[in-house]
């Protein structure tokens, strides 16, 4: 997909050169489903946004490590929620996911708002399925006054 993500000038490492992502990769940790997600996840950076929404990466990294989530960034989050699995930022690892609300959204219809959701990858970074980017991407993990961060989960590891 790198000469799709050249077509559309999107960088997909968020700035790293290859020896900084080459050392992302190799930190995660060995063994764990953490560090599986994170491997499944980079595994898909330059898939198409058509092909591969946020929570279709979310959904396809957890499955790729034995574990089944919810199918959708909202349902992904209230699932979290509701088993007690959120952390906070200072205790996020690789594989923990990041969910975004969408602070503009009046209707009232999905759980606080919840419309994007990433996967910590470390350094302070997520990888996502970026509609702006119009692809999987890595970024430094971000937040805005449209679109904060809701919250972060780590999923009975």
């Amino acid at each position: 997909y790198s000469f799709f993500a050249e077509l559309i000038d999107v960088d997909l490492y968020g700035g790293l050169t290859a020896s900084d992502f080459a050392n992302l990769v190799n930190d995660l940790p060995a063994g764990t489903k953490g560090g599986a997600i994170a491997q499944a996840a980079i595994a898909k950076i330059g898939t198409p946004y058509s092909v591969m929404d946020c929570s279709d990466l979310s959904q396809y990294a957890y499955a790729q490590a034995g574990v089944s989530i919810p199918g959708t960034s909202v349902t992904q989050a209230q699932y979290c929620y509701n088993r007690g699995w959120v952390i906070s930022q200072s205790d996020l690892q690789p594989g923990d996911l990041v969910f975004w609300q969408n602070a503009t959204c009046t209707k009232g219809d999905r759980w606080n708002e919840i419309h994007h959701a990433g996967i910590y990858i470390g350094e302070g970074k997520v990888i996502e399925g970026s509609l702006s980017k119009g692809c999987v991407v890595i970024r430094m993990m971000w937040s805005t006054e449209l679109y904060p961060i809701m919250l972060f989960c780590r999923i009975g590891m």
